[in-house]
């Protein structure tokens, strides 16, 4: 019987027992209700066949009873169920009609009821001792009420409280009962609904978040998989429907949430459960996140809800590493992963495809790993494996048993590095491919077993270069057969082997064909090259294996000894292998070396061998025996090798010839030697050379004792090796000996020489003594003569402790023979040094100490006869005790010391001192006058010095400009120097300076700001100054006079100046050299503002014309910027060797940029007219010497300019040209043209047809030119044509009638005696040299009578003239010189005269230009009177 049946059955009889007692006692109401509850007891005791206690029944109404402390005990008289009150509400009329108490009961409400639910350990709940097998009829159709009950649930002493529950159980349908309630556990809520019926149960569990863990105890041990445990996690939105058919499996339906959940599978840890679960019907639906060992893992699928759910879900995961969970796998790494896993959840089958980019198997690394296979019956296959392991691939397929950790495996794989698997190929290095069958398991590496089949390629063992291997190898246990394998070597040549490794021991046979033996020298560590073949065993330990090997070999070399036939026989383990026979031909197949005895590769090394060797290199053997040592030559030599190879010993005798050593020649050389523990010991060994003959003879001894004796005789120094910085001479005799040790040698000699010259200084009677011991070498009595002078020199230099000691006295010395020996360029001082120097201290800080003097002294040309020197440089210290000179009134002095690192207190002075030599001292090509006195006092120290400086000169002048006297007193101190005053006087005139320049100031970068403390702050003014001293500034200016004024502030610093004031100038005047009128009215009137120069106005005179420049610029430590400039020239009279006429012109500078870079640009024009233009010589293309400026230039020559040069040409020009571009690349265009005019050629006249200077050079200033002349020699014509660019040109001479170019050019420069036929002998050689003397003198004499007689032609000319004197027949030439002089009195019109020099002749008349092509000359000649020349020239 159900459990509210019974609740029904309770209350319907308690209802009429009530009702009839209420009707029957109701006037004894307290009796009553103790007496019913009694009643009542014993009735439900019957009922329910357990104790029931009632404390007392209250009737409320007629409608309601109550009922109060009501206790149900189960059978073993535990208090099961407990109500505080129990109120029912009954309908009295239907239980009148019914006659059925329960049926008139429409609410029983129940509040704070107490149920105990006990499991008892029998496996009974305790509730059931309540409930009855028999079935009654049930009519209640009323609602039960909970209000506030609670529920203690224990189950195997854990205990489990349930509260607040509050519910309805509606029984309208008595067969299928609703029921809604609400209970909480602690924080937990739940919400129940549902219909509890006999046959069919359906529940309904909601609540919004459920902790697991309390309620996990509760679960019944069978219910879940022994592998699985539930840990905790956290329920979420659960809305669970539960159906509970009567003896059928439960049915759920409905889903919750999951989260941080947590459990444990076969002891593996399941961490971080998050994931949505969906009940329906009998299965699972899950898609869940988790972590294991914190690495993340995804699931969904389905799960049947049995006793052994059954799986059909999928597991992946991006990165998971399998060692974590299967600690004992050979393997680790990160393995992204998809599995489907099925079968029961206690033996589930999974079909898995994994991959890892990298990871570790067995110690190797793996990459790009790819796995498909499954697991089933604890047992992984793999069916298909590919990774990419040492460098290079591998496929692989097999079978793992997990319980005994077994495997069997096939595997196919592709170039893996051996060097990776050093466990299984130790020493070998290479590609390996092929394929291996093997089985073991993965704790017993070792014992595993395969066959393989392999093939090496690039392989390395122990140094041994193998480019392809073929084998097949079996394993079992420690031996490995080598069934076959065959090796193509590194440097050539092929090698098979077969047979057994058995525990590191060999039993191999190997044979070799064209082997490089180059191949095998790393091994052996024995130089060798050539080609072998070769046949033997090799047997024994791997370590040290015994070889028995025949071997011949041809074209190589063994120990850089070359041979072209080897032949070795050799038997014995490889550290101690005997040379049965060695044998080495050449290639004239002479036997060069034999060998036998033993050499061990291995180990020792050991080796002892005799050789014997006939006309051999010695280039060769010393390239085994004495590496680095430059020697060459034929030898023979008997030679007995000992020792081991890394210090063989040796002993021989050897015949040495027509060799060199360290680019010595060396005629021949002979005796015995020997090598032994690195030692040498010669016997009677002569040595010849082209410079002299050695005699050596000693020995190294075993205590390291050296004895030889050197004598060398008739060296010739001019021939020694020795590059010497000039050139030297003579010849010397070296006679020595060396004792001592290695360590600490002793060497004593004896220097001759009769003369040496060292840099064309002779040296005569050398002689003294040398010797080296215990690091010291000595110089002792160290003597020779230098024409009159002496010198005598001894010293010590301790090697050991860098120490010097020693002295050098000279007498009569002619100082530039000493500086000249010294390399030293000497052009200041000469004299007679009478002396001693003495030298201390260490190399890297000697002490030196010069005491003496110099006679008869002079400095460039300035005598100073009298020098007195003593002076020491000590630690640093320079101290000057005395230095004094002194030639009549003039002195020098100086005495104090300076310490490089310390204090200074020097003091310097000169008296009387001719001011001339600062400028020859300097070298500056300047004439300056005048007597200089000056005092300096220098203290302070050396980081900081400071100085006071006076200075005076009477009497001084630089160039033409000339003062009075200059005076100045200047003082460094704190890194600054004072200019308390600079005055210089000229007359009445005066300039002076006075302010500070700080050292900061002269080291500080352009964009540095410093303070105004550390700015130069210096006052120049210019009051009562004069422009005499500008001929100082440029040689181009003769003289200069005018008063200047202004002041100038100097501030800022050297890189970043600022000036403040003015100079002003009135009516000065300046004369240059190459104008013949000075520059006269000067004004100028300049303002300094800070970076800012304005020039107000700086204008002038030369003759009539004027000229004027105004404008502003910035001055900048870089020099000036933003140029604005605008210079003005009207008709200025220029005379000078370049240019004679008025010179107008307007130029403007200012600044642009040119791809980008800011330079100074040049605009104008240049007009020229009536006008003069002479070049001396050709320009120099080279514009570097032009400051960079982009240029605008216009060049126009207009009327009468003539380009004229005395001897050269004279000719009418015009044209236009301009200059674009930049100076240093210059776009040029335009030409002049040569209007008319005449050209010299071997002062020869030829007048110009046409000519041309174009200027389309680009990148040249010069032009290219077109000159087309002829002349005619009596009955000759010549024509001359001269084309090509200024700087190239190329001149082409031709006639009428047609001579040879040499002709021509003899007959122009010859004249007469070439045309008559004469022969050319010395005499008229002589006179082709004169033609070039004469035209220099002629050039100049037509320069002065033309400027001094103010001619515009002016030329002496040579022509020749026929003449009959001796044969009708023949006519005879003379050659005269004619004197020609033009005056134009016009614009058009000319004067001309001609005179002959030598001839009876002259002629005079008039010419007039029409225009420039055509002209009319009347002329009236002494010869042949009369003539009027129309000459026109047309260009067609």
């Amino acid at each position: 019987m159900k459990p509210w049946k019974k609740i029904v059955i309770i209350a319907a009889t308690l209802i009429g027992i009530l009702f009839a007692a209420s009707f029957f006692y109701v006037s004894y109401s307290a009796d009553f209700m103790k007496t019913a509850a009694q009643n009542i007891e014993k009735i439900i005791d019957k009922k329910i066949q357990t104790k029931v206690k009632i404390d007392a029944v209250q009737i409320n109404s007629l409608t309601s009873v109550k009922a109060s402390g009501i206790t149900v005990y189960d059978k073993n008289e535990k208090i099961l169920a407990q109500a505080q009150d129990v109120i029912v509400d009954f309908s009295p009329l239907a239980i009148i009609k019914n006659t059925d108490i329960i049926s008139g009961i429409t609410t029983i409400a129940v509040d704070n009821p107490i149920a105990n639910i006990e499991k008892r350990p029998d496996g009974t709940w305790n509730y059931n001792d309540i409930l009855s097998n028999t079935s009654e009829s049930n009519n209640f159709t009323g609602n039960i009420d909970l209000h506030n009950g609670t529920a203690n649930v224990s189950v195997q002493n854990k205990q489990m409280k349930f509260a607040k529950i509050n519910g309805k159980i509606a029984m309208k349908n008595p067969q299928q009962p609703v029921i809604k309630a609400t209970l909480y556990q602690d924080k937990d809520v739940f919400d129940i609904s549902g219909i509890i019926g006999d046959k069919f149960n359906t529940v309904t569990i909601k609540s919004p978040q459920v902790n697991i863990d309390k309620y996990l105890p509760f679960i019944p041990p069978n219910i879940l998989p022994a592998e699985l445990q539930l840990i905790k996690g956290s329920i979420k939105d659960m809305n669970l429907k539960i159906a509970l058919p009567l003896n059928k499996t439960p049915i759920i339906s409905g889903q919750m949430t999951l989260e941080n959940g947590a459990c444990s599978y076969q002891a593996i840890q399941v961490k971080n459960i998050n994931g949505l679960f969906i009940f329906k019907d009998d299965y699972l639906t899950a898609f869940a996140n988790a972590r294991v060992q914190g690495q993340l893992l995804k699931m969904h699928g389905k799960i049947t809800l049995t006793d052994n759910p059954e799986l059909s879900v999928v597991a992946e995961s991006d990165k998971f590493n399998p060692k974590t969970i299967l600690k004992n796998i050979p393997f680790t790494g990160d393995v992204a992963f998809t599995a489907d896993i099925t079968g029961k959840l206690s033996a589930p089958k999974v079909k898995a495809y994994l991959s890892a980019k990298q990871a570790d198997a067995y110690g190797f690394s793996i990459a790009d790993a790819k796995v498909e296979g499954s697991f089933a019956d604890d047992t992984i296959y793999i069916d298909r494996a590919s990774a990419n392991i040492a460098a290079g691939q591998i496929e692989a397929k097999g079978i793992f048993h997990v319980k005994n950790q077994s495997y069997e495996a096939t595997a196919d794989f592709k170039n893996l590095q051996c060097s990776e698997f050093k466990q299984f190929l130790p020493g070998i290095s290479g590609l390996l491919s092929g394929n291996i069958t093997a089985t073991g398991d993965i704790e017993h590496v070792d014992d595993v077993k395969f066959y393989a089949a392999v093939k090496l390629k690039n392989a390395l063992y122990k140094n041994i270069l193998i480019n392809n291997a073929d084998a097949a190898i079996a394993k079992d246990g420690q031996n490995i057969k080598i069934a076959a394998l065959t090796a193509d070597m590194g440097q050539g040549g092929k090698i098979d082997a077969a047979g057994n490794i058995n525990n590191n021991n060999l039993n191999i046979e190997v044979s070799g064909t064209k082997i490089n033996l180059q191949t095998f020298e790393k091994y052996a560590q024995v130089p060798m090259t050539g080609e072998a073949g070769f046949h033997g065993f090799v047997t024994g330990d791997i370590n040290n294996p015994h070889l028995q090997l025949q071997l011949g070999a041809n074209d190589g070399t063994i120990m850089a000894q070359p041979y072209h036939l080897l032949l070795l026989a050799a038997d014995g383990t490889i550290d101690n292998i005997k040379i049965n026979k060695f044998e080495i031909k050449n290639s004239r197949n002479e036997t060069v070396h034999t060998a036998s005895g033993s050499v061990g590769l291995t180990g020792r090394r050991s080796i002892n061998l005799v050789v014997d060797t006939k006309n051999a290199r010695m280039e060769n053997i010393a390239a085994a025996f004495m590496p680095g040592h430059l020697i060459t030559g034929a030898v023979d030599n008997k030679l007995i090798l000992t020792g081991t190879l890394d210090n063989i010993q040796a002993n021989g005798h050897i015949f040495f010839h027509e060799g060199n050593f360290q680019g010595i020649l060396l005629t021949n050389a002979q005796g015995d030697y020997a090598y032994k523990d690195r030692k040498i010991i010669l016997h009677d060994f002569s040595i010849k050379t082209p410079f002299a003959t050695a005699l050596i003879s000693g020995a190294v001894n075993n205590n390291d004792r050296l004895d030889f004796l050197v004598k060398i005789k008739n060296i010739d120094i001019a021939k020694l090796p020795i590059d010497f910085p000039y050139p030297v001479s003579g010849s010397a005799d070296f006679d020595g000996r060396l004792t001592g040790t290695v360590s600490n040698p002793i060497f004593t000699s004896t220097i001759a020489s009769k003369q040496v010259v060292f840099n064309n200084v002779q040296l005569n009677n050398i002689a003294g003594n040398f010797d080296y011991q215990n690091g010291v070498a000595n110089l002792s009595q160290i003597q020779c003569e230098q024409g009159t002078g002496k010198i005598l020199l001894n010293g010590k230099l301790n090697l050991l402790q860098q120490s010097l000691q020693g002295n050098l006295n000279a007498v009569d010395l002619d100082v530039k023979a000493l500086t000249a020996i010294a390399n030293l360029n000497n052009n200041y001082i000469t004299g007679k040094f009478n002396g001693k120097v003495d030298l201390t201290g260490s190399l890297s800080n000697p002490a030196i100490h010069f005491n003496g003097s110099v006679q008869d002294g002079y400095v460039k040309n300035h005598p100073l006869q009298q020098m007195t020197i003593d002076i020491s440089y000590i630690n640093n210290i320079l101290k000057v005790n005395n230095f004094y000179g002194q030639q009549d009134n003039a002195k020098i002095a100086a005495q104090g010391s300076w310490d490089t690192k310390g204090k200074v207190d020097l003091v310097i002075s000169a008296q009387g001192v001719d001011a001339d030599v600062v400028a020859d001292v300097l070298n500056y090509d300047i004439a300056t006058k005048g007597t200089l006195d000056i005092y300096s006092q220098i203290t302070g120290t050396a980081k900081n010095p400071q100085a006071n400086i006076s200075f005076e000169i009477d009497g001084g002048g630089i160039g033409t400009a000339t003062f009075d006297r200059m005076t100045g007193l200047l003082n460094l101190k704190d890194d600054s120097i004072n200019v308390e005053q600079i005055l210089v006087n000229k007359g009445e005139y005066k300039a002076s300076a006075t302010g500070k320049i700080p050292l900061i100031a002269l080291k500080a970068k352009p964009w540095e700001m410093l303070t105004r403390y550390d700015q130069i702050d210096l006052k120049m003014s210019l009051d009562n100054a004069d422009l005499s001293i500008l001929p100082f500034l440029s040689k181009q200016i003769a003289w200069a006079n005018g008063p200047l004024q202004g002041n100038v502030q100097i501030t800022g610093t050297l890189a970043h100046p600022l000036f403040n004031g003015f100079i002003k100038l009135n009516n000065g005047v300046v004369k240059l050299k190459e104008l013949k009128a000075p520059i006269e009215n000067m004004q100028a009137d300049i303002v300094f503002n800070q970076e800012k120069m304005q020039i107000n106005q700086f204008s002038g005179n030369i003759g009539r014309g004027t000229y004027n420049l105004n404008g502003d610029t910035l001055i900048t430590g870089g020099g000036l910027r933003k140029y604005n400039f605008i210079l003005s020239m009207d008709k200025l009279d220029i005379y000078s060797p370049f240019y004679k006429g008025p010179l107008t012109a307007d130029f403007k500078l200012t600044e642009d940029k040119l791809f980008g870079k800011v330079l100074p640009k040049l605009t104008g024009n240049l007009p020229i007219q009536n006008a003069e233009i002479s070049l001396p010589t050709i320009p120099d293309n080279n514009m570097s010497m032009l400051p960079d400026m982009i240029l605008d230039v216009g060049i126009n020559v207009g009327k009468k300019v003539l380009f004229a040069s005395s001897g050269l040409y004279n000719m009418d020009i015009a044209g236009d040209v301009h200059f674009g571009g930049t100076t240093r690349f210059v776009l040029p265009s335009g030409q002049i043209t040569a209007e008319r005019g005449t050209i010299s050629y071997l002062k020869t006249i030829f007048k110009i047809r046409e000519g041309t200077a174009a200027f389309n050079q680009v990148g040249k200033f010069l032009p290219s030119i077109v000159f087309k002349a002829d002349t005619t020699l009596a009955q000759t014509k010549v024509y001359l044509s001269v084309e090509g660019p200024v700087d190239a040109m190329d001149f082409n001479l031709q006639s009428e009638p047609a001579m040879s170019q040499e002709e021509i050019i003899k007959l122009l420069t010859f004249r007469t005696a070439y045309r008559q036929g004469d022969t050319v002998g010395s005499n008229d050689l002589a006179s082709l040299a004169a033609i070039g003397f004469q035209m220099n003198f002629f050039n100049e004499m037509e320069n002065f009578m033309r400027d001094t007689l103010k001619l515009d032609e002016f030329n002496i000319v040579r022509d020749s003239i026929s003449s009959n004197k001796n044969d009708q027949q023949q006519n005879n030439y003379d050659e005269v010189y004619n004197i020609e002089i033009g005056k134009n009195i016009s614009d058009k019109t000319m004067l001309k005269y001609t005179n002959s020099i030598n001839y009876d002749d002259y002629k005079f008349g008039i010419q007039y230009d029409f225009n420039n092509n055509i002209s009319l000359l009347n002329e009236w000649d002494k010869r042949n009177g009369y003539q009027v020349t129309l000459e026109a020239n047309f260009k067609f």
